[in-house]
């Protein structure tokens, strides 16, 4: 591959703000992880030298986000984290507050991963904002 700039991922949503005219984040949506997890990190990271955040909505239907690899991901690579279920939601954070929550930078890094209820919250960031 000679020039990367001309390869974007395949996207499920774009977040466009219509004042600075700017394409600000993408949303990839996965009902589970797997590899598919790895390959929206390879994205993001991407991503991030163009301007652009990543979002990743997930059903986490297989429980594969407790792994430390795919905690690894969410917390330090993604930009957001959107869980649809609330009870799956609830147990992740749990979880991993017993496993991290006495890392100093936990708060911070768990702020990231949201309930699918308050996805206005983070697109009203994005509408706000123009880089």
């Amino acid at each position: 591959m000679k020039n990367w700039s001309d390869i974007f991922p395949d996207v499920d949503f774009v977040i466009v703000n219509k004042v600075c005219n700017k394409a600000m984040a993408i949303i990839s949506c996965k009902t589970s992880l797997r590899e598919r997890l790895t390959e929206t990190a390879f994205w993001s990271k991407e991503l991030k030298q163009r301007g652009m955040e990543v979002i990743f909505i997930t059903t986490d239907k297989d429980n594969e986000m407790i792994l430390d690899i795919n905690r690894y991901i969410v917390m330090h690579v993604l930009d957001y984290t959107i869980i649809t279920d609330t009870n799956r939601y609830n147990q992740i954070i749990n979880e991993w507050r017993k496993k991290y929550g006495h890392k100093p930078d936990f708060n911070i890094m768990i702020s990231k991963i949201i309930v699918f209820s308050n996805i206005a919250q983070v697109l009203h960031k994005y509408a706000q904002k123009c880089q």
